[in-house]
């Protein structure tokens, strides 16, 4: 909903809605209002001091899975305050960062596939009563815990070797979810060379599946 062209609104009441989205002008601040049970995330919803402006609760918002990612980079950093993302199971088990994801600047990179749908929750300081859940996704994957897989991924005397199928997509990643490198790889064996010694995740994305394989530089 666009708001952009009415500067002299001071009072907004829209609650129980779909809303995603509530674009107002720059600088903007509402003395009054309640946005609450719509599907705004964090970077949505207006910022207000009034102790009359209510946001709380929010709906699910959405959230899509990309080749073993969930961009919420536009949430890593709202009002000033860095968010807090915490994955968990529909039963309510959360998943352990570095283990079963790893995320970065607000991208959630995921290392395993999970047996049932996962979904986040997402709470920031520049709204602390708070807590934002995403709909339930599907983790899936091929070639990751025993899955099988064509391919070959290791790390021998300094080097990673992909050895792929088919053309893909190769992403290195550091063990706190920074991307080291980003590579078009063919099909057959290629080489990733100068690299420190460290932990490393490769994701490896070909034709809408991916993997991914944690190997050790020496």
């Amino acid at each position: 909903m666009d708001f952009t062209t009415c500067p002299s609104l001071s009072q907004l009441t829209c609650n129980d809605n779909e809303l995603s989205q509530l674009l107002l002008s720059e600088g903007y601040e509402f003395k009054n209002g309640s946005v609450r049970n719509n599907r705004l995330p964090f970077s949505n919803i207006p910022i207000s001091t009034s102790k009359y402006f209510y946001y709380e609760p929010q709906k699910e918002i959405n959230a899509t899975v990309v080749e073993g990612k969930v961009d919420f980079s536009a949430e890593n950093q709202v009002g000033g305050n860095q968010t807090t993302f915490v994955w968990k199971t529909e039963s309510g088990i959360e998943l352990a960062e570095s283990t079963d994801y790893t995320i970065a600047d607000g991208v959630t990179t995921f290392l395993k596939p999970q047996d049932e749908k996962v979904y986040c929750e997402m709470t920031n300081a520049t709204f602390p009563k708070l807590t934002l859940k995403t709909v339930p996704v599907e983790v899936g994957g091929s070639g990751i815990d025993g899955v099988q897989t064509n391919d070959l991924v290791y790390a021998s005397n300094g080097v990673i070797y992909v050895n792929v199928s088919m053309d893909a997509v190769v992403t290195v990643y550091g063990v706190n979810g920074q991307v080291i490198r980003t590579l078009n790889v063919p099909e057959g064996s290629s080489e990733i060379r100068d690299l420190q010694p460290g932990i490393y995740m490769i994701s490896v994305s070909k034709q809408g599946s991916y993997y991914v394989q944690k190997v050790i530089v020496e």
